[in-house]
């Protein structure tokens, strides 16, 4: 068993760097901030709140799709100030070979 540890090790490592590297892809899109990733949307929430703390808020978060079989998916961050206008950012992303509105609305959530 511990040489099968031992060997398994090396592609743990890949992945863990791979899991690593996707979670910091600038993979969100802002049009007043460009491509962003999600720490650095956060950070763009923020700042935006500070700038008048004692405005009213809301954060809406929120996927949808379109298709069949392909399925190109959207996620929506977006932070309004109530009667004021806002801030979102955005990120598409494609999954193949989804048949099923249930795997859909899975996908979604």
């Amino acid at each position: 068993m511990l040489n099968f540890v031992k060997a398994f090790l090396p592609f743990l490592y890949k992945l863990a760097l791979f899991l690593l590297k996707l979670k910091q892809m600038k993979e969100y899109n802002s049009p007043s901030a460009g491509k962003l990733d999600l720490n650095e949307v956060a950070k763009e929430i923020a700042t935006y709140v500070q700038q008048n703390p004692d405005e009213k808020y809301q954060l809406i978060v929120g996927t949808d799709s379109e298709g069949n079989g392909k399925v190109e998916f959207v996620t929506a961050i977006v932070i309004y100030r109530q009667g004021k206008g806002g801030r979102y950012f955005y990120k598409k992303f494609s999954k193949g070979n989804i048949k099923h509105l249930r795997h859909k609305i899975y996908e979604e959530v």
